[in-house]
């Protein structure tokens, strides 16, 4: 299944309950608008955010229309334009960014999901096979891989609520906390094999 194929699934999945973030998804751009948009950044995106991106676009601004819809939990699903200007906001005030982010790579980490100054990064510094690591930049924890591509989030996010381990919420997923902690760890460790965060203890 592809980055296109599982994101369809998810969205159409949730627009069958509720339609309060679905609503707002646009047709994708080319992708040399794509690459036009994300050329201020210097940053390389891997092929399944092109085809992601290419299949699918958001407003920008979108996250601030009534209801706040977001993807995951308190999580909204940036557009590209919204998620390059979230880049060039972290890249100038170097305060948002600690000494071991920057050692780690930071500048090739690219915000997907957002809620404040709290992120969900794809990074871009370490690319395997058209995909990278998706990382979960908080201001309250250590930096740590949460899922181990795009088509691996959506996929982990899809079976959450097929599953049962998870509801629908105002039209998203309902944040992993909400749900049973060691079933909502097996099904995501599933679908994102090697990543710490998913280890049930």
């Amino acid at each position: 299944m592809s980055v296109v194929e599982s994101a369809t699934r998810l969205f159409e999945l949730l627009a069958a309950k509720d339609d309060t973030f679905t609503r707002y998804l646009r047709p994708g751009l080319p992708e040399g608008r794509i690459r036009e948009i994300v050329a201020p950044t210097g940053v390389e995106l891997p092929r399944e955010a092109i085809e992601f991106y290419g299949r699918y676009s958001l407003p920008s601004g979108y996250q601030h229309a009534e209801g706040e819809p977001t993807l995951y939990g308190i999580y909204w699903l940036l557009g590209l334009e919204d998620a390059v200007e979230q880049y060039l906001a972290r890249q100038r005030d170097g305060s948002r960014r600690q000494p071991e982010e920057v050692l780690a790579g930071s500048a090739g980490w690219f915000p997907l999901l957002q809620e404040d100054a709290n992120f969900f990064m794809l990074n871009t510094a370490h690319t395997h096979e058209g995909s990278c690591a998706i990382l979960n930049v908080s201001e309250y924890a250590p930096v740590r891989t949460a899922f181990v591509s795009m088509e691996a989030m959506f996929d982990t996010l899809y079976h959450w609520v097929v599953e049962d381990a998870l509801p629908v919420e105002a039209g998203h997923v309902a944040g992993d906390y909400e749900g049973d902690p060691v079933r909502v760890s097996e099904i995501a460790a599933r679908f994102n094999p090697g990543v710490g965060l998913w280890v049930v203890r």
